[in-house]
């Protein structure tokens, strides 16, 4: 697999891993497929709505973490970013 490619299965791997740690805590959840838009992951319960930025590394810019953030506020949900620390899968509630 050429370099791009692999990154870009690493990353697809991740927002499948966490959808369904998603699903196991008892969501619905949409994966934004090939979306470059603000959300990777949608998830939903009964009392939730969550937007979830999904990362390999805790890496976001604070344009990525604002972007998250007002779109979050717009449906009155959180914004959540997604990162793998070690083999763990890690949340961070913005709001």
């Amino acid at each position: 697999m050429v370099g791009g490619k692999r990154v870009k299965k690493k990353g697809l791997d991740f927002e499948r891993r966490v959808k369904r740690v998603l699903e196991d805590q008892g969501y619905f959840v949409i994966r934004s497929a090939g979306s470059k838009g603000v959300a990777d992951l949608v998830a939903l319960s009964r009392h939730e709505k969550l937007l979830i930025s999904c990362r390999e590394k805790e890496k976001f810019t604070r344009a990525e973490r604002n972007m998250l953030i007002r779109k979050a506020l717009e449906i009155d949900g959180k914004a959540v970013l997604a990162y793998k620390q070690g083999r763990e899968v890690k949340f961070l509630f913005l709001i």
